[in-house]
């Protein structure tokens, strides 16, 4: 981040974030945190047609079999982040492959990649959902942030042929365009992305983010829009693992006043 982090009298996003993994460690961070176990909370919130199809779940790599799954689907570890393996239309089964990745994916311990202590005490396992995307690349995701149950903005990530990168534009919660990020250098080349309508989903959207994050400090919460139905993703407590390096002085400064500290509880050993 290039600056020291403030953990005694935090004001910016970045230092409530890492405040917020040391001290509010509330056992629901870990179902949090589970990509399988948090399909309840999503349910138990009314919004069950947003939950993804799973074809099949298993405990341990050496389990994985993929002959009797679709063409295209995801295989996923509920454990962690970028525990991703994208079998896409027209790819060729790879189970050796599969199980390979999913190895790597069990010998890490997510928990110490930034200190997030939900990861810890996830029961292990490997699970392979629907493909929501087209023939080659994968919807667009909408990043839902919320302080106190309501949701401030969202990033939108797509995924562009043309780009190096993901495209990543910010909007408010009724889809104007906001500049949050950093300026960051013109590349002469990369042709510029239009902005994208509003999804159709966009109620519906803010409405599981409302439920889902009602009593969080902070609380991300992922999804998409496929043909105007919204599909839910993921939650996140801590982006980039707290290390918001991307947000601009004005919205580092103004994210942070909107994260507001519960009472400081004693650290776990």
């Amino acid at each position: 981040m290039g600056r020291e982090l403030n953990l005694d009298n935090p004001k910016l996003f970045a230092d409530k974030l890492h405040w917020l993994k040391l001290y509010d460690r509330r056992k629901i961070h870990s179902v949090f945190a589970d990509k399988l176990a948090v399909r309840q909370l999503v349910a138990n919130a009314g919004f069950s047609a947003a939950l993804n199809d799973i074809y099949a779940v298993w405990d341990t790599p050496a389990d994985l079999q993929t002959a009797n799954l679709p063409a295209a689907f995801v295989l996923k570890g509920n454990f962690g982040s970028s525990m991703n393996w994208f079998q896409k239309p027209g790819d060729q089964p790879d189970e050796a492959g599969m199980k390979k990745a999913a190895v790597s994916w069990y010998r890490r311990n997510h928990s110490l990649v930034h200190g997030e202590s939900q990861y810890r005490d996830i029961e292990r396992k490997l699970f392979a959902e629907r493909w929501l995307g087209d023939a080659s690349l994968p919807p667009p995701d909408y990043k839902i942030h919320c302080f106190d149950g309501e949701p401030s903005f969202i990033r939108y990530f797509e995924t562009v042929p043309t780009y190096p990168i993901r495209a990543i534009l910010a909007f408010d919660p009724t889809w104007n365009p906001i500049e949050m990020d950093k300026p960051r250098p013109v590349i002469s080349h990369r042709p510029a992305v239009p902005t994208p309508p509003k999804p159709q989903s966009l109620p519906e959207m803010l409405a599981l983010a409302r439920a889902l994050s009602k009593g969080e400090p902070f609380l991300r919460v992922d999804v998409f829009d496929v043909e105007g139905e919204l599909k839910f993703c993921e939650l996140t407590l801590h982006p980039d693992g707290g290390n918001v390096n991307w947000l601009n002085e004005h919205w580092e400064r103004k994210l942070g006043d909107w994260t507001r500290l519960p009472e400081r509880a004693a650290r776990p050993r």
